[in-house]
């Protein structure tokens, strides 16, 4: 198996590559302990930002960054896959294959997709590279028709000349009587921008210019901009890589931030709001959301991973998976993101638990356990665990703060970047959800009021226990999830 990924393996077309070799790289995967039951991931290679995420001919559509001859960031693609529930996704293969043409001779990038009239019209960004190794990007566009083809890659903006070759992302949402597209940027001043255009015919498209927000530096580079209405609330989604944290404090090597507006002047490519930048999760491990408004609903999916960071599953051939999809709803002008309703569709066995003072439950590490902390109280829940490692999550209802400790984890990484996160918590008793599958742990507190999603990887298939103690009692639901 190849592990020397010089440039000219990663940009080595997809046809030079063997079938032989993608069918060992497929044994070896198949054979990884960290292989997932229920989360998106890839057959093989690489998995990064969810795109085209859409409601087409009854059925979802997603798509993802894919690379798949090695856990590497290569020559990318878009690689398709379909649902009718959300939860039961069925793979459709390559969709988007990089070409030696003009616009995608080294990578397919991330974009969005929306349907419009029996069509789904989809956006992304087309990576291409000189002999000197300089990139240029250009906007593409496709349609996709009922029997899943593509049409060929058309160029509705070419390269900004205001912005340098660091202008990608794009994200369509439906605003007043038109259409905004939303491009992540990196302007002349090596500042990061989110740069809008506008178009009631999609197809042509009026420049509006970088989005006005009273937060003036957004880092270096903003990536994966999202602009949706939230029941009817402006909210902007988007990644600024080197943040100040001044303004925002955050641990992971990139935050995913999310905003909430007052309103949205097109006009003026205001973006109004009296309200902080905050993060959009507290984990280790989340980037690249995508958000859609479909049938009344605010659906997200993100990456659950982060860019520069190398993950454990790369010795096995592998990296990356796709969090689960979540509603976004305001509450008392706050973002709460819940796992969608079809989520329960992979429940199966339900257990109860009474819990005084301590507990072990042994699982198969492919769960979602629910349990409310009482006030005044302190638990501890040691997941993935064996006698020698576990990650630790501590609730404290006393100070009102929950704590996700994956500092003795089993195959540490990234430590650079901690190995503690800390979320703040309301007075009062708090409700915990978490969905716990092979090498991935999202948890909910209080049906979304925050949210901490991260990877974890065991060293071996002893770390199977649950360990629970409290300084109060507990009442535990636990359930066993749909396998693949």
């Amino acid at each position: 198996m190849e592990n020397n990924w010089t440039r000219e393996k990663r940009y080595k077309p997809y046809s030079k590559w063997s079938k032989k070799y993608l069918h060992e790289l497929k044994e070896k995967v198949n054979k990884s302990i960290w292989r997932q039951s229920y989360h998106i991931q890839p057959e093989t290679g690489l998995l990064n930002d969810p795109n085209g995420f859409s409601f087409f001919d009854n059925k979802w559509h997603l798509f993802y960054q894919y690379f798949p001859y090695g856990p590497v960031h290569g020559l990318k693609s878009w690689y398709h896959i379909t649902s009718t529930n959300l939860v039961d996704w069925n793979n459709e293969g390559i969709a988007i294959e990089p070409s030696t043409s003009d616009f995608t001779s080294h990578g397919v990038y991330s974009g969005s997709a929306i349907s419009i009239d029996n069509e789904l019209k989809v956006f992304l960004t087309g990576n291409k590279r000189n002999a000197h190794w300089q990139r240029e990007s250009t906007q593409l566009t496709t349609t996709l028709t009922k029997n899943n083809l593509f049409s060929s890659l058309t160029p509705f903006i070419k390269q900004n000349k205001k912005y340098t070759d660091h202008f990608r992302d794009p994200q369509i949402s439906k605003v007043n009587d038109g259409y905004l597209i939303c491009i992540g940027a990196q302007d002349l001043n090596l500042h990061g921008q989110i740069v809008n255009y506008f178009s009631k015919d999609l197809i042509n498209f009026t420049e509006l210019g970088h989005i006005k927000l009273p937060i003036k530096n957004l880092g270096y580079m903003v990536e994966c901009p999202n602009f949706i209405y939230v029941d009817n609330t402006p909210i902007l989604i988007f990644c600024p890589q080197g943040l100040d944290k001044n303004i925002l404090n955050y641990q992971n090597i990139f935050p995913n931030t999310y905003l909430i507006g007052k309103n949205f002047d097109l006009k003026t490519n205001t973006f109004e709001t009296d309200q902080s930048l905050q993060l959009l999760d507290e984990g280790f491990d989340l980037y690249a959301s995508q958000v859609i408004n479909v049938k009344n609903r605010t659906l997200m999916i993100s990456w659950l991973g982060l860019p520069d960071i190398n993950y454990p599953s790369e010795i096995d051939g592998w990296s990356g998976c796709l969090s689960l999809v979540k509603e976004l709803k305001i509450k008392n002008n706050y973002l709460y993101q819940y796992p969608v309703e079809e989520t329960k569709q992979l429940r199966q066995n339900k257990k109860s638990y009474h819990i005084v003072q301590k507990a072990k439950i042994n699982t198969d590490n492919c769960y979602e356990l629910e349990f409310t902390v009482p006030k005044n109280t302190i638990t501890e829940i040691n997941l993935f665990a064996s006698n020698d490692y576990q990650t630790k999550l501590i609730i404290n209802t006393r100070k009102h703060i929950a704590t996700l400790d994956r500092t003795n984890v089993g195959v540490s990484f990234a430590t650079t970047y901690g190995t503690i996160r800390k979320t703040d918590l309301p007075i009062g008793e708090v409700k915990i959800n978490l969905f716990v599958d092979k090498s991935s742990l999202e948890i909910f507190f209080n049906d979304g009021y925050k949210v901490m999603s991260s990877r974890i990887f065991v060293k071996d298939n002893t770390q199977n226990n649950l360990y629970i103690t409290t300084t109060n009692y507990l009442f535990m639901t636990f359930y066993s999830l749909k396998t693949k």
